[in-house]
């Protein structure tokens, strides 16, 4: 029988929705020892006037749970990230370039940004498990930004209920 989506997919949130005006925005580490795979989805509201938001992924070896610095980072690659335009509802992959996109001024509110990672993407040779994703200021311009991931393909083959929390360091 197969399972409903409650069932596979454990979704946390990155970062609550709020207002980024002139502030960097750091969402909260997510553990993928207990996973193969997340999708990092940034929704965004409207950005206006000059400025864009830089968006990177670091990885480290502890920090799940928390929007501090991750033990150890260093930066995640990554090559692709899926935009929807909340206008039209089109999705595209676009290439990443040298591991960081941006948030563009002409963003439609309510678009969505997804960034699909595999656990074997991280540095687990050096104990790397934890990813944190960055997004830079819009500068003064208003804009409200929220972070979600929706981490799937548990190793643990349970019930949903027992599915591992992604934000803590010690997933058994």
């Amino acid at each position: 029988m197969n399972k409903m989506l409650a069932e596979n997919v454990k979704t946390v949130n990155l970062l609550n929705p709020k207002d980024a005006t002139g502030a960097a925005q750091v969402g909260l580490g997510v553990n993928l020892k207990g996973y193969a795979r997340c999708n990092i989805k940034i929704i965004t509201g409207a950005l206006s006037s000059s400025d864009t938001m830089n968006v990177t992924l670091e990885q480290g070896t502890a920090g799940a749970g928390s929007a501090s610095a991750l033990t150890g980072a260093k930066a995640l690659g990554f090559s692709w990230v899926w935009i929807t335009d909340a206008s039209t509802g089109i999705r595209t992959k676009t290439a990443v370039t040298a591991n960081t996109f941006a948030i563009a001024n002409t963003v439609t509110a309510g678009s969505v940004y997804e960034i699909e990672l595999t656990a074997d993407m991280l540095d687990a040779a050096n104990g790397f498990v934890v990813v944190q994703p960055k997004i830079s200021s819009p500068g003064a311009h208003a804009t409200l930004i929220a972070v979600q991931a929706d981490c799937y393909a548990a190793r643990y083959a349970g019930s949903g209920a027992a599915m591992l929390d992604p934000l803590s360091d010690t997933p058994a």
